[in-house]
């Protein structure tokens, strides 16, 4: 019981910030956000803890992934010196110091280690640039809390309707507990929320948002199975403890890692 308190208190909190991030404007949604890249970039990297990876190195990464994901999105809400092609000569060859500080950083082999800190520098800033592209298109405040509200809707009835009726497993390898039973009822409930969205936007149309909720829980899904199978890699239940209850920021957020670029893809098609 205390537990469930904990999870419930924390899952809350973690809504509010995620929500207000969103609501209160550019400022705060762009510092609320880069902090989960770099903490989600840390977690990454330090997943591979058994494997003697150095907290020094795992800290660099998160710098680098944030310093891209800033240089990436400053011209999105910010008037200044750089354009989107100047951003990107920038960020380019900051990736590219992961493998030169990895030379002495010890610990792992150096293409794990090199592996593991390039990817975690690239998916995850990759994830937030496309959400702040989101944000920032018409009517994106809308969108970006839908992208959301989605992911938490499927999440939450695909547990519930897996724990109710849930018989058959989708991959027993990766991910034990979840059953297409759960599956289908989070597509459900999912697709309910974006009606829901749909209701009080009246654009552009149902259908264009029933699309986009069946992206989201669609790659949302396969985001939550990847990081599954990397923590199963390394032996590892949760990617941290920063959030209690819930373990770690990469837990809460691997669906949206691998559901936002492609909700952006969408919606860069539908308009």
């Amino acid at each position: 019981m205390r537990n469930l308190i904990v999870r419930t208190i924390t899952g809350a909190l973690f809504v509010a910030l995620t929500v207000g991030a969103i609501l209160v404007g550019d400022l705060f949604f762009t510092f609320f956000f880069l902090m989960i890249v770099f903490l989600s970039v840390y977690e990454w990297n330090r997943l591979f803890e058994k494997e003697q990876l150095g907290i020094g190195f795992a800290l660099f990464c998160s710098a680098v992934a944030s310093s891209i994901s800033s240089l990436l999105i400053y011209q999105k809400f910010f008037s200044g010196f750089l354009d989107a092609m100047t951003a990107a000569y920038l960020a380019i060859p900051m990736l590219f110091l992961i493998p030169i500080v990895g030379l002495f950083a010890g610990g792992v082999s150096y293409v794990k280690k090199i592996g593991v800190g390039m990817l975690s520098a690239v998916v995850i800033p990759a994830a937030f640039v496309s959400l702040a592209h989101i944000f920032t298109s018409p009517n994106g405040k809308m969108w970006t809390l839908a992208f959301f509200c989605i992911i938490w809707a499927y999440d939450t009835f695909a547990y519930l309707v897996g724990i109710a009726i849930g018989k058959h497993r989708v991959c027993k390898e990766i991910s034990p507990k979840k059953s297409w039973e759960g599956t289908i009822g989070g597509l459900v409930f999912g697709a309910i929320c974006a009606v829901v969205f749909y209701c009080i936007t009246k654009e552009p149309s149902l259908a264009a948002w029933i699309g986009y909720a069946l992206i989201i829980c669609l790659f949302g899904t396969l985001g939550d199975y990847c990081e599954s199978m990397m923590k199963r890699s390394v032996g590892a239940k949760d990617s941290g403890d920063i959030m209690p209850g819930h373990g770690g920021v990469l837990d809460r957020f691997d669906s949206a890692i691998l559901a936002a670029p492609f909700a952006l893809l969408y919606l860069h098609l539908i308009f």
